[in-house]
């Protein structure tokens, strides 16, 4: 499967013309990883995003919000089997966001769902605790 057709296939980034999906497409790094391999590491720097290419590790794209905020990973991701993976640093994503501005709008959705889901499971904790106090 080609970066084009798992990029097609990720509900935000379909929508991208095809000069943007060519635009990304060249900045992505293919990597290999082994069964077990760390592919990101809880508080390691952010320092780029990976989409899955094949392989399973549970999310199709992952490292998006450390990318962004330039902060240490939130989460460790580990390699089910043999994993390929299109990575995206960072310097390529600020060069790509400054020239297809239109390619920075799915990693901004993304980003805003992962934060919209982290802060649900916050309030069901919450209410979870104060209803067993």
């Amino acid at each position: 499967m080609s970066i084009e057709d798992v990029l097609n296939r990720l509900p935000d980034f379909g929508s991208l013309s095809e000069q943007d999906l060519q635009a990304l497409s060249a900045a992505l790094e293919p990597r290999s990883f082994s069964d077990g391999d760390r592919i990101i590491e809880q508080g390691r720097e952010g320092n780029g995003a990976h989409f899955v290419v094949s392989g399973t590790v549970r999310v199709e794209l992952f490292g998006v919000i450390a990318m962004i905020d330039h902060r240490p990973r939130s989460a460790s991701c580990i390699a089910i089997g043999d994993v390929e993976t299109a990575f995206l640093s960072r310097q390529a994503f600020e060069m790509l966001a400054h020239r297809h501005a239109t390619v920075a709008y799915p990693f901004q959705r993304a980003v805003g769902a992962q934060v919209a889901a982290d802060f649900r499971e916050v309030v069901e904790r919450i209410r979870g605790r104060l209803k067993s106090s």
